[in-house]
């Protein structure tokens, strides 16, 4: 009999907070997904909960479980008892020690630090229960991969053992915006900015109140929605004359007020997740937040970020959404695509196939001990004219340790006898299918390959380089410690030039080293989520190279990026034609998305780092096709406009180069070149 799902409502019985909202929605979906299953497959649901717990939504198919009492003594003695037979699913932080087949979400470490705002006691209670509960529970969830460090770093969860399940934020959407509160607080649009107090000390509104006091945020003013005046005077902070205080709306009176503000101030020095600026987003609010704890991560690039011990910036951060209609527009703009991505239904079949699989391993152990995970990928190759180099790519998908499930080599107008090949081919093994197209480009041919493409994960191989065998297995193997990833990368090696070279990329690179350079490598490197790749719409065919580039800096907006970093692609740079062999379209595409990436960054420093390392990446491309003064010149100029440590290395090799081979001579224009 399938093991049955008991999910701990012991928070229904308390008051209602933020862990508790998140746990609740999460139980709504958990509900709605089990309520689509046939219910010959559909396993046993129980709610465990007080019955005295009045605001328990109603449920489909999950049996609500009612106790006279539902404290600590109940949580540790009575549920494990009564949950002994199945898997026990604990979402509010807390769950019993004693049950060992039990998944509990941890959202944050903030009761470790001193400012976090419980009592003393319930801080102590924490530091004891959790890492015991980190240590006895199958799998650990969180919220954010900055919670994931977190719950590692203080030997709460390891890593490996600890699944993100991001928080939805599109509940907002569902309330009908209601403009009386701000109406009946006299708040005309956009004159107001909007922070939710707190008397907690990471929560850090003391940054925003000393901004307002200033007087450096002019004519703005501030309105903090939650506690009022007297509780954060006692909790020893100063909120300036003419704050105004909106209590504690509820959702239809909150999306008023957040769309009619200047926008919303986030200062917390410290966050597990961060979920107001996400609401806000998807009410057309601009955020103005701290770079801090795991902000940027759900944040991205959508806000404008100010210093969390920096009034000024602050100040200056609202002054330029007062000043500068198009920011703000872009910033809402930015917003609302970045919040989009976290919804409450992804959020629970992230559950659901936590729960799943944890039911089905303690089902497999029972029966064998030499199960995998089921990942499937499709390989998709576009190529052109290489009747000569495709049959050795081929071989290398083949030799893969891990099986694909399909080959889709797609077929770009070849005239040199590639596609009588294909053919040949394809008759002789189902899992390589040929697509023929008129000649429009590998990345519309890649493009096709993703549009027919059916499993979880999508590799691309250029049909010019090849795999080690065990590319994928080394892969896939990443995902052992996180099962988040949105892409896999890898190594490579140079091969096929005068000299032998390899290239490990950095693991999870930040938006920013994005923005400064293809920190992931090429095509051939790549294993991405197949919806993931549908969301972020392919590759962009209008640019003329870097188009890689381009799709993994959307792709990393979406989630972290794991890499392994041996050489596990054989990238071939022998003489034979592409385009990272003609300068000229190597450095348009390179100037192209050097123009994209610094479009939306707008503080000078930032921009001037980023031009700086743009810089260095030409110099290299120069440097390259042998042009080592004008890679010189581009290095020194880098260096004066921002220094740092890559432009030495830059330096260095092309110092080597022109060692190597001699300073080249630039051919100067003559009577022959003017003809």
């Amino acid at each position: 009999m399938p093991q049955p799902i008991y999910f701990n409502g012991k928070f229904y019985g308390g008051g209602l907070n933020g862990v508790h909202r998140v746990a609740d929605r999460l139980i709504r979906e958990c509900d709605r997904a089990l309520a689509l299953m046939p219910p010959n497959q559909r396993p046993r649901a129980y709610l465990m909960t007080s019955a005295d717990a009045s605001w328990v939504p109603p449920l489909k198919v999950i049996e609500r479980r009612n106790y006279a009492r539902t404290d600590q003594i109940w949580e540790q003695v009575t549920l494990p008892l009564a949950a002994r037979d199945g898997v026990l699913v604990n979402l509010a932080n807390l769950a019993p020690i004693a049950h060992r087949n039990k998944i509990t979400m941890i959202h944050d470490v903030q009761f470790l630090f001193a400012d976090c705002g419980y009592p003393a006691r319930q801080r102590i209670g924490y530091r004891w229960l959790t890492p015991l509960l980190g240590r006895s529970s199958r799998v650990t969830l969180t919220v954010s991969e900055f919670s994931r460090r977190m719950l590692d770093q203080h030997s709460i969860s390891p890593m490996a053992r600890t699944r993100v399940i991001a928080n939805g934020a599109d509940h907002i959407l569902d309330a009908e915006e209601d403009p009386a509160l701000r109406m009946a607080l006299g708040l005309e649009e956009r004159s107001y900015a909007v922070m939710f107090g707190s008397p907690k000390g990471y929560k850090n509104n003391a940054v925003a109140f000393a901004a307002f006091a200033s007087g450096a945020a002019g004519p703005t003013r501030l309105v903090v929605v939650g506690p009022g005046r007297e509780q954060l005077v006692t909790a020893g902070l100063a909120p300036p004359p003419g704050t105004v205080f909106a209590g504690r709306p509820d959702d239809g009176a909150l999306k008023g007020l957040l769309s009619g503000a200047l926008g919303i101030l986030f200062p917390s020095r410290t966050e597990g997740f961060g979920l107001p600026p996400l609401e806000a987003m998807l009410c057309g609010c601009p955020v103005v937040a701290s770079p801090a704890g795991a902000i940027p991560e759900a944040c991205g690039d959508a806000v404008l970020y100010a210093g969390t011990d920096s009034p000024g910036e602050w100040a200056d951060a609202l002054e330029r959404l007062r000043n500068d209609p198009q920011l703000r527009a872009d910033k809402i703009a930015q917003g609302r695509l970045q919040a989009a991505r976290f919804t409450w239904s992804a959020a629970g079949t992230r559950l659901m196939d936590v729960i799943n699989q944890v039911r089905g391993e303690a089902a497999m152990t029972q029966t064998t001990d030499n199960s995998m995970p089921d990942l499937s990928v499709d390989v998709v190759i576009p190529t052109y004219n290489r009747r000569d180099l495709l049959p050795a790519a081929i071989a290398s998908i083949k030799a893969q340790t891990v099986p694909v499930t399909k080959i889709y080599v797609v077929d770009d107008g070849s005239t040199d006898g590639t596609i009588d090949w294909l053919r040949e081919v394809c008759a002789q093994d189902e899992t390589i299918e040929l697509v023929e197209m008129q000649h429009g480009g590998a990345n519309r041919a890649r493009n096709a390959g993703i549009g027919l493409a059916g499993s979880q994960w999508v590799a691309f191989l250029d049909s010019d380089d090849a795999w080690e065998p065990d590319k994928l297995e080394r892969q896939f193997a990443l995902l052992d410690a996180r099962p988040n990833l949105v892409g896999l990368f890898c190594g490579f090696r140079l091969v096929g030039g005068n000299v032998e070279l390899i290239h490990r990329p950095r693991d999870n690179p930040s938006l920013l080293d994005l923005r400064c350079a293809n920190a992931l490598g090429s095509t051939s490197g790549a294993v991405i989520r197949r919806e993931a790749l549908q969301t972020a719409g392919g590759f962009d065919p209008q640019l003329p190279s870097c188009q890689d580039w381009d799709l993994w800096f959307r792709l990393r907006h979406m989630g972290p990026m794991g890499v392994a970093r041996l050489p596990l692609v054989r990238f071939n740079c022998g003489p034979h034609e592409r385009i990272t062999t003609n300068m000229n379209k190597v450095l348009a595409g390179h100037r192209a998305i050097f123009a994209h990436l610094l479009a939306d960054v707008d503080r000078a420093s930032e921009r001037a780092t980023i031009a700086a390392q743009h810089k260095l990446v030409e110099a290299d491309i120069k440097r390259r096709f042998g042009e080592n003064r004008a890679a010189l010149m581009l290095i020194v100029r880098s260096f004066l406009q921002v220094p740092s440590k890559r432009a030495l290395a830059v330096a260095w090799r092309t110092a080597r180069a022109m060692w190597r081979d001699g300073i080249r001579r630039e051919p100067q224009p003559g009577p022959a070149a003017a003809a």
